[in-house]
């Protein structure tokens, strides 16, 4: 749903690409890198492919942002730290209650250099399966701006945390992207 009001609201007006990936679960967290490489790699791949390009033409001042809820979330996090390693800056990371159910305790929370700003929307209560956000943190020497908004008064439940931040979170990509690049 974010990515289809992103593309009413500004990719049909102003051009750019954007695309919706569905991040692969249990089978993938492992600790592993490899595993979540290969959960990544269509994304990772469209973005090399997309990236500062319009209609295949080479453009400036292309923009990466990228967004994902609960499991979406610890993948959109590894992504980025992949596209850190191409070379490819993010200006915004937006996760929204980043969690990987019983595992949601062990998750990386750290957010990679390459991102301008990391916008984390969690609540700490586990659901059912365990699933819950927390904190997320910059790389030591990082300038990545992370805001954690911690809305466990507000909605505790991870399975409704994505309905209650949608409006927040396509005007916050939406502002990113009318912004200018640095």
């Amino acid at each position: 749903m974010i990515i289809q009001q992103v593309q009413q609201q500004y990719l049909s007006k102003k051009g750019g690409q954007g695309e919706f990936f569905y991040s692969q679960y249990w089978d993938t967290f492992h600790g592993n890198a490899e595993s979540m490489d290969h959960a990544t790699q269509s994304a990772y791949d469209y973005v090399l492919a997309n990236y500062n390009k319009d209609d295949g033409k080479d453009v400036e001042g292309g923009k990466v942002v990228l967004q994902g809820y609960s499991y979406g979330g610890v993948m959109a996090t590894h992504l980025a730290g992949r596209l850190k390693k191409a070379n490819v800056p993010v200006s915004l990371l937006v996760t929204v209650d980043a969690a990987a159910g019983p595992e949601s305790d062990n998750i990386d929370r750290t957010v990679p250099s390459n991102v301008d700003e990391n916008i984390n929307i969690y609540q700490t209560n586990p659901s059912m399966v365990r699933s819950h956000g927390d904190k997320n943190k910059k790389e030591e020497g990082s300038k990545t701006k992370v805001v954690n908004i911690d809305v466990t008064s507000v909605t505790n439940e991870h399975g409704k945390i994505d309905d209650y931040a949608l409006k927040a979170v396509v005007n916050r990509i939406l502002a990113d992207l009318n912004k200018d690049r640095k």
